[in-house]
């Protein structure tokens, strides 16, 4: 996701699998976090590979 409309977009993709996703409550918790204003724009390498699964 590149901005906040993506994030929110995947966020409400992935809720639907999200009895099949490995820490699921951890990931949402991270990109919700990326929403927010005043947040940093570059996710951390930790939410990075969240993402990525790299």
């Amino acid at each position: 996701p590149k901005n906040i409309r993506n994030i929110k977009s995947f966020l409400r993709y992935i809720n639907f699998y999200k009895q099949f996703i490995k820490n699921y409550s951890w990931i949402a918790y991270s990109l919700t976090n990326l929403t927010k204003k005043n947040v940093m724009t570059h996710p951390t390498c930790r939410s990075r590979k969240q993402i990525t699964g790299k």
